[in-house]
């Protein structure tokens, strides 16, 4: 009883004692608080799992960036023959849509009096040789003047003109072809009777057959004249060719420029007027070939795939070189990458990730 008597008193002697003690119990309250805190966030941390992805494994090879195109057929040159003397068609001698050589008569026409004509011409040319050659010797031995003999010369020279009128006329009245090519119409029957300019026939030249195609102006800073491509037609055929020409100059409607590719048509298997799709390759490339669902956009809109670098997802902006019909062919990575397959739509750059890889998927 006296002991508590005394720890009374000096406790209210000194009540700094108080103090301190009471000082001391609320820190070491207020530790355990806080460490059990730390334990309660590390367990809640400990709970989080790591999500987890699908990958596979790509490696990037080597692919043919290319330029597709679609153009048009059309004949290497085409002409429309036109008579050049008049007369009454006599004779057809190529038939509709045959393929003719170059010189091969096609359409012949009346001769009528030509020859007749070419005939008199020939005489009176052999008449005024003989009266120039007088003349000349008449000249030279002082009995004629120049004069005389100056317009004897102009008579040979005029009858030498009407004999190669004459000749003209009538090689003009077999009409042949200017160049190998097809016969595709023949606009005259025997019987028709043709003036000057009138239309015989027309005519294609389709070997080689032209592609012709229209570059925008991202493209045809890629191409040159020379460039080696492939045709493929609606018919699933196919046809290597080179490009022949470009045009310096965009058409002002579409703002394009004229793109030839020339294909070899040796025996006339390919038709002018035919839809086409022109491949024109470029460099080579490294790229992987992904399902287009495969594409992701970042933050700024930029298209690319989502992939794993030591645990954590990577975004990597790529670059279309080419579809088919089940992928797309992609560059912008070197080697070997590994691609989210599954899961990318809830993951983003710098997540922490534990990759699966397909074959391992359960």
């Amino acid at each position: 009883m006296s002991r508590n008597i005394r720890l009374t008193h000096t406790l209210n002697a000194h009540p700094w004692i108080v103090a301190l003690v009471l000082t001391v119990l609320l820190i070491g309250w207020m530790a355990s608080g806080v460490a059990k805190q730390d334990e309660v966030a590390k367990a809640e941390e400990s709970s989080v799992a790591v999500p987890k992805v699908q990958v596979q494994s790509m490696t990037a090879q080597a692919v043919t960036r290319s330029i597709l195109l679609y153009g048009r057929t059309e004949p290497n040159r085409k002409a429309t023959l036109r008579a050049e003397t008049a007369g009454r068609v006599v004779e057809l001698m190529a038939e509709r849509g045959a393929w003719v050589k170059e010189g091969q008569p096609l359409v012949r026409l009346a001769m009528n009096d030509r020859q007749q004509k070419l005939q008199q011409a020939l005489a009176e040319n052999k008449q005024r040789e003989i009266e120039y050659q007088g003349a000349k010797r008449l000249s030279s031995q002082g009995f004629s003047g120049k004069a005389r003999l100056a317009e004897s010369e102009a008579q040979l020279e005029q009858a030498r003109s009407n004999v190669a009128e004459l000749q003209l006329d009538i090689d003009h009245t077999v009409i042949t072809a200017p160049f190998d090519g097809i016969l595709n119409e023949r606009l005259v029957e025997i019987g028709d009777y043709l003036g000057v300019a009138d239309p015989i026939a027309m005519m294609y030249d389709i070997n080689p057959l032209i592609v012709r195609a229209d570059a925008g102006q991202h493209d045809i800073t890629q191409l040159r004249v020379g460039l080696e491509g492939t045709a493929l037609f609606v018919d699933g055929n196919s046809r290597q060719g080179k490009v022949r020409y470009l045009s310096k100059v965009a058409d002002s409607a579409t703002n394009t420029f004229r793109l030839e590719l020339a294909l070899e048509n040796p025996d006339a298997d390919l038709y002018a007027g035919m839809s086409a799709e022109l491949e024109l390759p470029l460099a080579t490339v490294d790229a992987i070939k992904v399902t287009p669902a495969l594409l992701a956009l970042d933050e700024d809109g930029n298209l690319g795939i989502k992939s794993v670098i030591d645990k954590t997802v990577q975004f990597t902006p790529i670059e279309l070189i080419k579809a088919d019909n089940d992928g797309v062919w992609l560059t912008g990575f070197g080697g070997q990458v590994d691609v989210i397959t599954l899961g990318q739509g809830f993951v983003r750059p710098g997540d922490e990730v534990t990759a699966v890889f397909a074959n391992d998927a359960r």
